[in-house]
């Protein structure tokens, strides 16, 4: 374990193999070997080391992304979904491999779904066709939102499109609608001071860990900070230690 904080991976990989081979399938040994692979970033290898359903998914996620072929990639998204099929990221992930294979309808239906279940942001991203022109992607995003009407993600999400594609009304009546259904994370307060032409306030990051309470701006299958495998969850409530 002191090798593999140190950094010394190599070090690390044969303490577990003899580990392994001393005590075939512990538990010790399972976990030094999974987090070495993480910290090699060979996440195919550490998913099949992983048991927790949070952990699996992200591995499953960061795999995906890993992977040298559209199916591999699209088997292991799907993997992720399996092992935890509410969490955004993995059906964002398992949206994004199925577009890029050509099945937009099957990744429409996959967001749609999420989004009714537990609108997220990523799932919203995942939404927007890049090429599309702002005026396009506002009408888009109101196809999404009418799969969870009210959800303060929805308002975010229509705000925010409505302000891209200048449409200041509609922008200023979504921001208020979010602030009135509970958006404290300054996205909404965003919107409303680009409309008034104001400093924006600061805006919390997106992602929390559950373990160290780190925050961040980008998801991570494993915490930066503390190592924790699947801990990193949605910011839009709680408070934070670090700030990555």
């Amino acid at each position: 374990r002191e090798s593999l904080k140190a950094g010394r991976l190599e070090e690390a990989a044969q303490q577990a193999a003899a580990a392994e081979a001393a005590y075939p399938g512990g538990s010790w040994t399972r976990e030094q070997r999974l987090a070495l692979a993480v910290r090699e970033q060979n996440y195919s290898a550490a998913l099949r080391l992983s048991q927790s359903p949070q952990a699996r998914a992200a591995l499953a996620v960061a795999a995906s992304k890993q992977a040298q072929t559209p199916k591999l990639a699209l088997d292991f998204a799907k993997q992720a979904v399996k092992a935890d099929p509410g969490s955004p990221v993995a059906l964002a992930r398992l949206a994004v491999t199925l577009r890029s294979m050509g099945k937009e309808r099957a990744a429409r239906k996959t967001l749609q779904k999420g989004w009714q279940a537990a609108p997220h942001r990523l799932l919203a991203a995942a939404w927007l066709e890049p090429g599309a022109t702002a005026l396009e992607q506002a009408q888009d995003a109101a196809r999404l939102a009418a799969a969870n009407p009210g959800h303060v993600e929805s308002e975010l999400f229509l705000g925010q499109t409505a302000l891209a594609a200048q449409l200041t009304g509609e922008a200023k009546r979504h921001a208020e609608a979010a602030l009135k259904a509970g958006n404290e994370d300054g996205r909404a307060a965003a919107i409303l001071a680009a409309l008034e032409n104001r400093p924006a306030p600061p805006v919390r990051p997106a992602w929390r860990c559950t373990s160290c309470r780190t925050q961040s701006e980008s998801w991570y299958c494993a915490c930066p900070s503390c190592g924790q495998i699947g801990s990193f969850v949605d910011n839009a409530s709680g408070k934070a230690v670090i700030k990555l």
